[in-house]
């Protein structure tokens, strides 16, 4: 048996909170299916458990953007999902479990993922190819918001400047999500499918990091190499971490490292460092992806973790890898 998972909640947290029908069931077939789950959503909104600030119910899943008002966003989901799957299974004549799983969800750590998840969302039943237009789509909180009635349930629209995830009023990069017309990179598609994947943001306060430039990248750069981990957390996309990667080294694309009587290049090193540490690649993959050794990558993240810690120049275009890496993912329009 499969133990529960801990679920980090405490009031005015905002999550991503997603789950799919049992092998691919079908959950909203039609708008009787749609409203009594958006009844039962209501319901906790009522009681005044959650806030419902997003939502998009496709075919065989949904997604949701909930806020945590008392630190009960599981069981809010247990109510609504038992509720829902004991009237479908007696409207549809069958029997055994509806969802795939108990539930999944992120807790949406940054002013960026708050606003980047917004339109991911809103845009689903477009990637989907089932309309062209989210306001189209008539299962979703953007084709409710282009209404005159405006549910009671649903929170008026998140604005530039609300408090955000964090508790801290400042800018917003990148600007909010209104009916889902800012769209989405495919590195940024990959980040929150990636998140929702592994059920975690990757870093608590991304934002916070990027804010603070290539010093705030560098001291967790710092942190990172001092832990002992079996595994990283996802936080940024590969493709576009090397992509900065490789744009830094063409500005110095002989530099190496002293290493003893013998030298090693230091974007080689930094390549497998950084895929492991800021991608959550594990060896097997990133091998297969610069067609290396497992021995070659094992050793040249070692040396990246022990670089970190002794190696300035090495810190700090590591940082600049990240910085840069970000600020092409959120498109950070401004500011700093």
């Amino acid at each position: 048996m499969t133990p529960a998972i801990h679920r980090f909640d405490s009031p005015g947290r905002f999550f991503h909170v997603m789950n799919h029908g049992v092998d691919g069931l079908d959950l909203f077939i039609s708008s009787k299916e749609a409203r009594f789950f958006l009844s039962r959503l209501a319901l906790q909104v009522k009681v005044g458990r959650l806030k419902v600030h997003s939502f998009s119910l496709m075919p065989n899943h949904f997604h949701l953007l909930l806020e945590s008002l008392m630190g009960e966003l599981s069981k809010s989901m247990k109510e609504i999902q038992q509720g829902f799957a004991v009237w479908f299974n007696k409207a549809k004549d069958r029997r055994g479990p509806l969802f795939r799983s108990r539930f999944k969800s992120v807790l949406v750590a940054s002013d960026e993922y708050l606003w980047t998840l917004l339109a991911y969302i809103d845009m689903n039943p477009v990637k989907a190819g089932i309309v062209s237009h989210p306001e189209e789509y008539p299962f979703g909180s953007v084709r409710i918001r282009a209404s005159k009635r405006q549910p009671p349930w649903l929170s008026p629209p998140l604005a530039l400047g609300a408090r955000g995830a964090q508790g801290k009023n400042r800018r917003l990069p990148g600007g909010p999500a209104v009916s889902g017309r800012r769209e989405l990179t495919k590195d940024q598609e990959w980040l929150i499918e990636r998140w929702l994947e592994k059920g975690t943001h990757g870093i608590e306060g991304l934002g916070g990091i990027h804010d603070r430039g290539k010093p705030g990248w560098r001291d967790w750069l710092i942190e990172e190499a001092g832990r002992n981990r079996r595994g990283y957390p996802p936080v940024l996309p590969p493709e576009r971490l090397l992509s900065s990667l490789g744009f830094l080294e063409r500005g110095d694309p002989h530099w190496r490292l002293k290493n003893g009587t013998k030298g090693l290049y230091g974007w080689k090193m930094m390549r497998v460092g950084l895929l492991r540490m800021a991608c959550g690649l594990g060896f097997e993959e990133i091998k297969g992806r610069l067609e290396s050794t497992m021995g070659s990558v094992t050793h040249l993240f070692r040396r990246h973790r022990e670089y970190l810690g002794k190696e300035g120049l090495y810190r700090e275009r590591a940082g600049e890898v990240l910085f840069l890496t970000t600020a092409e993912i959120f498109a950070v329009r401004g500011g700093k």
